[in-house]
C-alpha cells in the first residue's frame, strides 16, 4: 500500500511557493498592443519584433491622431518597442520606460517628440543612493509599486511625474525631457488618493486571505488523495 505522509505535503507546498515566485520573476514577452492618451484622442500602436522579453526591445511604435470622423491619421512612429508607453493628447510627445532592468546602467525612462529621442536617463541617473534599490534574483525594483506612488502625465501635459522606490518623486518636463524638480520623500504631501496606508493594509489582507484559501483549498485534496490512496472503496 502506497502511504502519503506529512512530509510530501510540505515538499508539494513548498513546490508550489516556488514556482510562483520562479514565474513572478520571470519576463514576460513583448505583446503588441495600443496605448491611447487621457482624452482618447490620441494612441501609439505598439508592436514588438517577436522572440524578445522585458517590456523593451526591436520594434516599433506608430502614433496616430483620431480626427473629427473618428479616422485614425499617422503623425509619426519610433524605431522602438515598450510595454510602458505615455502619450500626451495632441500625439506629439512620447513617454516611454525601459527594461525590467537587471543593473543600475539599464534604461529608466525616455523623452520623445515627434517621433525624434529628446532625453534618457539610466536608473543610476534617477535614484541617489543605490542601496535603497529592492532586487529579486535577477533584476532590480527602480520604481515605486501602485499601492505606494503613481505615474503619469500632469493634468496639462506639461510635466510627467515618477515616484522612485524611495518615495522621492521626479517631475520632468514633456517638452524637453528635462528634470524640473526632485522631490524628497520627506518633503511629499499627503496623497489626496485613497492610494495611503489603509488600502496598504487592505490589500496586504485580501492577498493574506487568498493566500489563506489556497492553502486550505490544497490541504483539502491533498486530504481526499490520501483517503482515495489508503480506501479506494471509501469515495
Amino acid at each position: 500500500m502506497i502511504r502519503l505522509t506529512a512530509p510530501p505535503m510540505r515538499l508539494l507546498l513548498a513546490s508550489l511557493m516556488a514556482a510562483a515566485q520562479a514565474y513572478a520573476d520571470t519576463p514576460l514577452s513583448n505583446e503588441e498592443y495600443e496605448a491611447y492618451s487621457a482624452d482618447g484622442k490620441s494612441y501609439i500602436h505598439m508592436i514588438p519584433e517577436p522572440g524578445f522579453v522585458g517590456g523593451y526591445g526591436p520594434g516599433k511604435g506608430i502614433a496616430y491622431h483620431l480626427s473629427e470622423k473618428n479616422k485614425p491619421e499617422k503623425l509619426w512612429e519610433v524605431n522602438i518597442f515598450s510595454s510602458a508607453a505615455h502619450l500626451t493628447n495632441d500625439g506629439k510627445s512620447l513617454i516611454i520606460f525601459g527594461p525590467w532592468a537587471r543593473g543600475l546602467s539599464d534604461l529608466a525612462v525616455a523623452f520623445y517628440a515627434g517621433g525624434k529621442k529628446l532625453k534618457s536617463y539610466s536608473v543610476n541617473d534617477l535614484i541617489d543612493d543605490p542601496r535603497k534599490v529592492e532586487r529579486s534574483v535577477s533584476h532590480i525594483m527602480w520604481q515605486a509599486p501602485p499601492l505606494r506612488g503613481r505615474k503619469g502625465l500632469f493634468p496639462d501635459q506639461e510635466a510627467f511625474g515618477l515616484t522612485l522606490i524611495d518615495g522621492s518623486v521626479c517631475v520632468f518636463d514633456v517638452a524637453s525631457g528635462k528634470i524640473l524638480e526632485r522631490i524628497p520623500s520627506t518633503k511629499r504631501p499627503p496623497s489626496p488618493t485613497p492610494l495611503n496606508n489603509s488600502v496598504v493594509w487592505i490589500a496586504i489582507l485580501v492577498v493574506s486571505a487568498i493566500g489563506t484559501i489556497c492553502v486550505v483549498v490544497i490541504g483539502r485534496m491533498y486530504q481526499l488523495i490520501v483517503a482515495r490512496v489508503r480506501n479506494p472503496k471509501s469515495l
